[in-house]
């Protein structure tokens, strides 16, 4: 359901800045990583400003999005982060 939110935002909003982050530094891309959603990494990475998310960003507790996805212990999740990620520039 928070994908069909976000893919909405995107494509309602082309001055949306995809990487913004919140009081704690995480952006919608950690936030994601951290609740293990897969649907909305894949749609942040596939809009057309999606080449301008920093993978490599930490967020307040230095863990970056990689990390937050093995903390949520979703292992099949985690799984198919680590697969977008690793596919991201294909």
């Amino acid at each position: 359901r928070n994908h069909k939110i976000v893919e909405m935002l995107i494509e309602d909003n082309n001055e949306i800045d995809i990487d913004l982050e919140n009081s704690e530094n995480e952006s919608p891309f950690l936030i994601a990583c951290e609740n293990g959603n897969c649907k909305v990494v894949e749609k942040v990475f596939n809009c057309e400003k999606g080449n301008e998310i920093d993978i490599n960003r930490e967020d307040g507790k230095g863990k970056t999005g990689v990390m937050l996805s093995i903390d949520a212990s979703i292992y099949e999740e985690s799984e198919r982060i680590f697969w977008i990620l690793r596919n991201r520039n294909d």
